[in-house]
């Protein structure tokens, strides 16, 4: 997230550039095909023309899925991510767009059965692709995207939520 901030910060130092490059909030929910329900939030801001960087929270709430009744799983995940996207014309009322993403996951799983606990805590960064639309006419405007990990678990999500000026 800091480098994200960063570079924020550096397209609104840019003479003549500021008041041309919108920033944004975005408050989102989706769905994961391994982890399930996904909450999550985006601040980002619009660099050059149609080119967004934004940086982005998730957490997830994973299923607890267990068959004994002496048995207790509890499982979590969260991520951050860094986000470029691209959005082809921006002037249409339907606007799709492209991106690219570093994402650091962290995910645990935390097993008790009979008073015994193991815990297993995995993370990491992997590549992310994009695919989205937007309604860029409305005051706040809805786009829904599907995003796909390029390495690790290669799972696919869903995500929606709103884009509101700042």
């Amino acid at each position: 997230m800091a480098v994200a901030l960063l570079c924020c910060t550096a397209a609104s130092a840019a003479p003549g550039l500021a008041s041309a490059q919108p920033t944004f909030a975005v408050p989102q929910l989706g769905w994961s095909e391994l982890r399930r329900f996904v909450v999550g939030a985006q601040v980002g801001r619009t660099i050059f023309g149609s080119l967004d960087v934004s940086a982005e929270g998730l957490v997830f709430f994973p299923a607890e899925e267990t068959d004994r009744e002496d048995v207790s799983l509890d499982r979590g995940a969260w991520q951050a991510n860094l986000n470029l996207s691209y959005a082809f014309n921006p002037d249409r009322r339907l606007v799709p767009y492209l991106g690219v993403g570093a994402s650091f996951a962290r995910s645990s799983r935390t097993v008790v059965l009979d008073q015994v606990r193991a815990r297993v805590v995995v993370d990491g960064w992997t590549p992310n692709l994009i695919v989205g639309l937007r309604v860029p006419q409305l005051p706040w405007s809805p786009f829904v995207e599907w995003r796909r990990e390029i390495r690790r678990e290669r799972q696919w999500m869903t995500n929606a939520g709103l884009r509101i000026p700042l």
